[in-house]
C-alpha cells in the first residue's frame, strides 16, 4: 500500500499562525490522497475481494462498480468511458495529484524554512546583543520583505525610500539594521546610500544583508559591498543567504570574505580588534605644548612625540597591536594648526589629530570625556602703596562711622556748654572730642563737674579702644604686603581698567561660542606669537583667556613663587564638550571611545597632563616665572611718606582751626563796636 510522506508536514515550524494554517492544508490534502488511494486500492482489486470474500464484501464492491458506471453513463457515453478506462485515468490522475503535491509542499516548506532562518538569526541576534529595535531596509524587488517583517519580535523601522532623517538624533537604544536585498544586487544600488545616510554615527551597529540566492554566487559583488561598508565604518558586518549560510569580514591583514556560524561570530565580533596586525594609524601632530610637543631626541636624532595626546594614541596602538605614522603641521600660529586638523580629517587623509576637539554638530571627536573650560586669567592683587596705609586698619564704613560719631558728640557738648555756661564752645569742645578717639590728653572744662567725669569717661574709654585697635593693626601691617582689592568676579573686573589679549583662533572660538559683553568690548586682537610673548612672560597689565589644559602649565610655572602673579577666575568664562578630534566613519571609533574611557577612569589624563607640563619645561618651551628677591632692605621713602602725610594733614587741619579761630573772634570785637 502505498501512503503520503507524513514526515514533510513534521518540518513545519510552529512558530505562527500562517504555518500552522498551511499545515492544516498539507494534513488534509494528505487525507484526500490517502482516501482515494484506499479507494483505487480496492477498485482495482474487485475480483480479489470476489474471489476470496463472500457475502457483503462482494455485494459492496459490486454496488460501488455500478454506481460508479451509471455516474459515467450519465455525463458521456458507455462507449467512451468503460469501467476499466476510468480506472487507468484515475489511476493517472492520482499519480500526477503525487507529483503536484510533493512539488507545492516542497516550495512551501523551502519558503518557509527561508524565511524563517532570517527571522530566527534577526530575532536571536536581537536578544544576544540587547537591541530593542530593528530596522528594515527593503531594496527594490525585494519580495520577501512581508514574511519577515511580520515574524520579528522587535519593534521595527521599515525604511524602503530616500529619508534625510539620522536615526541617531530619534532613537539612543542598540539597534541592528537588516538589509533585505534582490536577486540582482549591487554595491551601487540607491539602497546602500540610503543606509550609510541615516545611520550616521552608528558605524558600530550590526548590519545583517539577506540575499535571496547562495553566496557562492557573487563573491566579488559581497567584496565589493563589504568594503564600501567598512570604509564607512562599519565592522560588525554579517552575510546571510537562502540556505542560512552565514559570512563576515576579516578585517586585518587585509578586508576579505569568511564562513562563519552564529556563535562564532558573537564570540568574534568581541575578540576581532584585539589585534590589529600592525594596522596603520594616521595621526596628525602640531607642535602645542603641552597638549603636543615634538622635538628630535639628542641621542639619536629622531623625532619624539609626547604631550597628553600622543602618549594616548601610543597606548592605543601598543594596546591593540598598530601603527602609528604620524603627520606633522605646521606651527605657525594656533589657528594655522586647528585650520590643518580639520582639512585633514575631511580630506580623509588621516585618522585623528593630537589637537582636542570641541563637540559639536559640525565637527567629529571622540566621546567627550572632559570640559574644554576656558578661564579668564588676571593678574593678582598688586601691593597697596605704602603712602595709603594709614586706611587700611578701618574699612570705609567704620571712617564714615567714626566721622559721624565725632560730629555728634561735639554737637551735643556743645548744646550741654550753652545750657550751663551760655557759650557754645565748639572748636575746643571739637578738638577735645577729637584728642579722645586719638587718646590724647584732653579736658571738658567747659561743662560742670559731674556733667564733666561721665562724659570724660565715656570718651577716654571709647578712645583707648579705637586707638589700639587701630595702631596696633596698623604696626601689624607696616611689616609687610597689602593688596589692592583682588578681581574675583566679572562685576570686579568690570570696575577694573585691564584689557583682555587674545589670538585669532581665540577670536574665532569666541564668536562661535560667545562670550560675556564685558570680555568682548575689551578684546585686544594680536598675531599668536606677540601672544605668547606677553602670556608666558607673564604681563599682568592684561588679561588672558587660557583653557584648562593651558592654566594648568600656567600655574606649574609658578609654583615656586611665594604670592603668585596671576590667576584664573573661578568660574568659566566658557565651556564646552572636548574630545580627540577623529574622521568621520572611522572604524575603530567605539574601540578607541572605550581605551580612553578606561584611561581616563583609571586617572591616566590626570598624570599625562603633569607628565607633561614638566616635559613641557624641562624642554625649555617655557620657564618657571622669575622669583622675587627675598633680601634684607633698608626703609625706603615710602615708609616716611605715610607719616609725612599725616603730620601734614594734623598741620593742615591746626591751621585751618586756628583761622576759624581768628576769623570768629574778629567778628565778635567788630560786633562789639557796632
Amino acid at each position: 500500500m502505498t501512503h503520503f510522506p507524513s514526515f514533510c508536514i513534521s518540518f513545519l515550524p510552529k512558530t505562527n499562525s500562517r504555518q500552522i494554517q498551511l499545515k492544516n492544508w498539507l494534513s488534509l490534502t494528505g487525507l484526500i490522497l490517502v482516501f482515494s488511494n484506499q479507494l483505487l486500492f480496492r477498485l482495482q482489486n474487485t475480483n480479489y475481494y470476489t474471489g476470496h470474500y463472500s457475502g457483503g464484501m462482494n455485494a459492496e464492491c459490486g454496488k460501488l462498480k455500478t454506481s460508479l458506471e451509471n455516474i459515467l453513463i450519465t455525463f458521456s457515453t458507455p462507449s467512451q468511458y468503460t469501467f476499466s478506462a476510468v480506472l487507468v485515468k484515475y489511476t493517472n490522475f492520482r499519480e500526477n495529484m503525487y507529483r503536484f503535491l510533493l512539488l507545492f509542499t516542497f516550495f512551501a516548506l523551502h519558503s518557509q524554512v527561508e524565511a524563517t532562518n532570517i527571522v530566527e538569526l534577526v530575532n536571536n541576534l536581537s536578544r544576544e546583543l540587547g537591541v530593542t529595535t530593528n530596522i528594515i531596509y527593503a531594496e527594490e524587488g525585494a519580495t520577501h520583505l512581508p514574511e519577515i517583517a511580520s515574524e520579528l519580535t522587535q519593534p521595527k523601522i521599515i525604511i524602503n525610500a530616500n529619508i534625510s532623517c539620522k536615526v541617531r538624533e530619534t532613537f539612543d537604544t542598540p539597534l541592528l539594521a537588516v538589509v533585505l536585498l534582490n536577486n540582482e544586487f549591487s554595491s551601487e544600488h540607491g539602497i546602500h546610500k540610503i543606509v550609510l545616510s541615516t545611520l550616521v554615527r552608528l558605524q558600530h551597529t550590526d548590519v545583517i544583508f539577506y540575499a535571496p540566492h547562495e553566496l557562492t554566487a557573487a563573491t566579488e559583488n559581497w567584496l565589493t559591498l563589504m568594503t564600501l561598508y567598512f570604509n564607512s565604518g562599519f565592522h560588525n558586518l554579517l552575510i546571510a543567504d537562502k540556505r542560512a549560510q552565514l559570512q563576515t569580514i576579516q578585517t586585518f591583514p587585509q578586508l576579505q570574505l569568511m564562513r562563519t556560524s552564529f556563535d562564532a561570530y558573537l564570540q568574534q565580533r568581541q575578540t576581532w580588534w584585539r589585534d590589529l596586525k600592525g594596522l596603520r594609524l594616521r595621526i596628525s601632530y602640531a607642535h602645542d605644548p603641552p597638549r603636543t610637543l615634538i622635538y628630535r631626541q639628542r641621542s639619536t636624532g629622531q623625532r619624539q612625540y609626547t604631550g597628553a595626546a600622543p602618549q594616548i594614541f601610543a597606548a592605543f596602538a601598543q594596546r591593540y597591536n598598530a601603527t602609528i605614522e604620524p603627520w606633522i603641521a605646521p606651527n605657525s600660529a594656533d589657528f594655522n594648526i586647528d585650520h590643518v586638523c580639520s582639512e585633514r580629517l575631511r580630506a580623509r587623509v588621516v585618522d585623528a589629530c593630537s589637537d582636542w576637539g570641541v563637540y559639536s554638530a559640525e565637527s567629529v571627536v571622540s566621546t567627550p570625556l572632559q570640559l574644554y573650560n576656558c578661564y579668564l586669567v588676571v593678574r593678582y592683587a598688586p601691593p597697596l602703596s605704602k603712602l595709603y596705609y594709614f586706611q587700611v586698619p578701618f574699612q570705609p564704613a567704620v571712617w564714615l562711622l567714626l566721622g559721624v560719631s565725632i560730629f555728634f558728640v561735639t554737637v551735643v557738648t556743645s548744646l550741654l556748654a550753652r545750657l550751663q555756661c551760655g557759650e557754645w564752645r565748639l572748636g575746643r569742645l571739637g578738638l577735645n572730642v577729637c584728642a579722645s578717639f586719638l587718646y590724647l590728653a584732653f579736658d571738658l572744662r567747659p561743662l560742670g563737674w559731674h556733667l564733666r567725669s561721665q562724659l570724660f569717661l565715656t570718651l577716654f574709654v571709647g578712645g583707648f579702644m579705637l586707638s589700639n585697635l587701630y595702631i596696633g593693626y596698623l604696626s601689624s601691617i607696616l611689616g609687610k604686603s597689602v593688596y589692592e582689592p583682588q578681581i574675583r568676579t566679572l562685576e570686579d573686573f568690570r570696575r577694573s581698567n585691564i584689557t583682555v589679549m587674545a589670538h585669532e583662533y581665540q577670536d574665532f572660538v569666541f564668536q562661535q561660542y560667545g562670550v560675556p559683553a564685558v570680555i568682548a568690548d575689551r578684546l585686544l586682537i594680536v598675531s599668536y606669537e606677540e601672544f605668547l610673548v606677553h602670556r608666558n612672560n607673564f604681563d599682568t597689565q592684561y588679561a588672558y583667556m587660557n583653557p584648562e589644559i593651558t592654566q594648568e602649565l600656567f600655574m606649574y610655572q609658578q609654583k615656586l613663587l611665594r604670592r603668585p602673579l596671576m590667576r584664573k577666575l573661578p568660574n568659566p568664562i566658557l565651556v564646552a564638550l572636548a574630545g580627540h578630534a577623529i574622521k568621520e566613519g572611522w572604524p575603530l571609533e567605539e574601540v578607541f571611545n572605550k581605551h580612553s574611557l578606561e584611561m581616563f577612569a583609571a586617572g591616566l589624563y590626570k598624570r599625562l597632563k603633569e607628565e607633561a607640563n614638566a616635559k613641557t619645561i624641562l624642554l625649555g618651551y617655557v620657564d618657571f616665572a622669575k622669583r622675587e628677591r627675598l633680601d634684607v632692605k633698608p626703609l625706603g621713602m615710602e615708609y616716611i611718606a605715610m607719616p609725612a602725610l599725616l603730620l601734614g594733614c594734623g598741620y593742615s587741619i591746626a591751621l585751618i582751626t586756628l583761622l576759624l579761630e581768628l576769623l570768629r573772634d574778629k567778628m565778635l570785637a567788630r560786633k562789639k563796636l557796632y
